[in-house]
């Protein structure tokens, strides 16, 4: 592990109270670690982003009895009018 240091950051307080009782709940062990393990994940989810991105280039979207197939899997109705 690298060595460090205190800094002082502002976040919204609805991202604090979340951090706060994500603490609390014992999902995560502490504010700084949760904080610096999304920072060291980022490079992975940019990588992972690209990768999907370029797969989804080459590949047409769904058609429209692809949407019609799930909308009567799922049980609901049509499409609503653009």
């Amino acid at each position: 592990m690298s060595a460090t240091e205190k800094l002082a950051i502002s976040l919204p307080k609805d991202l604090i109270e979340k951090l706060r009782r994500a603490k609390d709940e014992g999902r995560i062990d502490s504010v700084s670690g949760h904080i610096a393990d999304l920072l060291r994940r980022e490079d992975d989810w940019r990588d992972a982003r690209a990768t999907l991105d370029r797969i989804f280039e080459r590949c047409p979207g769904p058609e429209a009895k692809h949407f019609a197939w799930a909308r009567q899997a799922l049980g609901v109705g049509p499409e609503p009018a653009a």
